[in-house]
């Protein structure tokens, strides 16, 4: 999702306050200095990518830190919450007037591994070949927890009259065992209990220089399903199996 559209949704979720709403959106959007928030994010995203992730172990304290840094400078109240060695969240926010509930940024910290004789450049190099960022993360999700982190910056710069409280939210240990977002839930649930919208990763949102844009749409989504199943019946041996033993009573469940 680019910065643009990002932020129009944002928009359009009732963010910005009645200072801005007798111009229309578009409006609102073509009068920030685009070209220079882009050069920005793409920098920065470069930056990002070059710290590894690679989960496990993780590391995200090292990703936790530059956001932390950022934020920061940009004087964005936020904190990071580290819950085991090498692994931390970090959580950022840029107040509304509190007139509508908050929205909520969800990125996770973390990458798969790379092998990197199958990559073109090496792998946390974020590199720019033809116009594209290579690099792991660049796509799940490090490009869109750098999109988060521009909006608040815009949003704090540009001092929108938000409606709502702005929040980051980067987690760690996505890719393996979510314990990054446990933990928050666990120990702190209320920075995100009151919000009332969070968008993170989900469909396919591709963008081909010189080639289009793919917006990817998702209705569905996978997720795990535990449940303990006990069958008794007779027992026999192998050579000569029971149709009604417990194995094929469990079999026929499944």
């Amino acid at each position: 999702m680019t910065l643009r559209s990002l932020l129009a949704t944002i928009f359009l979720l009732g963010c910005i306050g009645p200072a801005m709403a007798h111009r229309p959106i578009e409006d609102r959007l073509n009068s920030l200095p685009w070209a220079r928030y882009q050069d920005e994010a793409v920098e920065l995203l470069q930056q990002y990518l070059r710290i590894d992730t690679s989960n496990p172990p993780g590391n995200e304290l090292a990703a936790a830190e530059f956001f932390h840094r950022i934020f920061d400078k940009a004087g964005i109240p936020n904190t990071v919450y580290s819950y085991a060695p090498g692994r931390a969240n970090i959580y950022a926010v840029v107040k509304g007037n509190g007139s509508l509930r908050p929205i909520v940024l969800l990125s996770h910290l973390d990458v798969v591994r790379a092998e990197s004789p199958n990559w073109r450049v090496p792998p946390f190099s974020g590199e720019i070949l033809e116009g594209e960022i290579y690099g792991r993360g660049a796509l799940d999700m490090k490009n869109e927890g750098m999109t988060h982190a521009m909006l608040l910056l815009i949003a704090a710069r540009e001092r929108l009259p938000l409606k709502r409280d702005l929040i980051f939210l980067a987690t760690a240990d996505e890719e393996v065992g979510d314990t990054g977002s446990a933990w928050i839930l666990e120990h702190y649930p209320e920075l995100v209990r009151d919000a009332e919208y969070l968008i993170t990763e989900g469909g396919a949102n591709l963008v081909y220089p010189g080639r289009g844009t793919i917006y990817g749409i998702g209705v569905g989504e996978k997720a795990p399903f535990w449940i303990r199943m006990t069958a008794t019946g007779p027992g026999g041996h192998g050579s000569m199996p029971i149709a009604d033993s417990a194995a094929h009573r469990l079999a026929r469940a499944m």
